[in-house]
């Protein structure tokens, strides 16, 4: 059985599209997504409430690795996440 073709009325409209959709990628701020303004500011915080800043690392890094796990491995999420990562957060 012969494939459905696309009709020509949506050919024109992607081909178009696929040429904006770079330009306007690249229109985007090329600036690191991790960028602080220059202040003494910055760091205030995590050199009075040390313990707030390790805290904050766990965070990022509890959620880094559970996105991580669930994409790559979902087979695997207890013994890698409830056990090992776990365990190495917490002690």
């Amino acid at each position: 059985m012969p494939r459905p073709r696309m009709p020509r009325i949506l050919i024109v409209p992607l081909v178009l599209l696929s040429f904006a959709i770079p330009a306007g990628a690249h229109a985007q701020d090329q600036r690191n997504e991790q960028f602080y303004y220059p202040g003494d500011f910055n760091w205030k915080v995590l050199q009075r409430y040390n313990a707030a800043g390790r805290l904050f690392n766990a965070f990022d890094y509890g959620h880094a690795i559970l996105y991580e796990t669930l994409y790559t491995r979902p087979e695997d999420l207890e013994r890698e996440l409830e056990q090992k990562q776990f365990t190495y957060l917490t002690t």
